[in-house]
């Protein structure tokens, strides 16, 4: 559990122990969720530059290279460049930028393949574990000369019961013995605050200026240098200009 961002059970359970605490995590994901919203090009130009590079390893080899293999370290180290590239042309290359840019990446993928915009991919909240992953559960042999179908429904829905009951017992124990909580449902924002994180990632990663800002949406000068300023110190940004 020592990342939200990359654990099993990321935007599900999350560490309160963990630098990058639950607050931390919405403010990123807002300010990218808004980036995402109203700075032009900016996921647009993030899957431009990795995805052709996805293609290319598929048309060469057929698949994508298997964790681990010599060829997948090219191949991330690649991505990883082209991903640090895209960052610096919006001024926000810092590591949580880059770590959520490639999540956003790779389910942008997973999303065009269910007929989802890839945009939807920046702001996710919540990113469970793979919905195809299964637990094996065998179930009881049937005899029906010996025994009567409601008898064996009857044992074989007492066994069901049984093991799943132990695997949640078994998770609920890793989850504490990680000191891990489960994340509340996120609050409904004000507009307002919503408002504010589109005037950080206007500023931030157009260049916009506060007081293009004040006379764009006529609002006080100080007042949104004060809360662009927050915003962008609590993301690891430097304060505006």
């Amino acid at each position: 559990m020592q990342d939200p961002l990359y654990n099993r059970y990321a935007g599900i359970y999350y560490n309160p122990e963990n630098p990058e605490n639950l607050q931390e995590f919405e403010s990123q994901q807002l300010f990218l969720r808004a980036a995402a919203q109203h700075v032009p090009g900016f996921a647009d130009s993030l899957f431009k530059a990795v995805i052709p590079r996805v293609i290319d390893q598929v048309k060469k080899y057929g698949s994508l290279p298997q964790f681990g293999s010599p060829r997948f370290n090219e191949y991330s180290l690649g991505i990883s460049a082209a991903i640090l590239a895209w960052a610096k042309s919006f001024h926000i290359d810092v590591e949580w930028v880059l770590r959520e840019a490639f999540d956003a990446a790779f389910l942008g993928l997973q999303y065009v393949r269910k007929g989802i915009d890839p945009l939807e991919a920046f702001g996710t909240w919540r990113r469970g574990a793979d919905g195809a992953l299964r637990r094996a559960f065998q179930l009881p042999a049937w005899e029906p000369y010996a025994e009567s179908e409601e008898n064996y429904t009857r044992r074989a829905n007492a066994e069901w019961k049984q093991a799943r009951n132990e695997h949640v017992a078994a998770t609920k124990g890793e989850l504490a013995s990680a000191r891990a909580w489960k994340v509340r449902p996120r609050r409904k924002r004000r507009l307002g605050a919503d408002l504010h994180f589109k005037w950080a990632a206007l500023h931030r990663c157009t260049g916009m200026s506060i007081e293009e800002l004040a006379d764009l949406y006529s609002e006080d000068t100080e007042a949104i240098r004060i809360s662009v300023s927050r915003i962008l110190k609590d993301l690891g940004f430097e304060p505006p200009t």
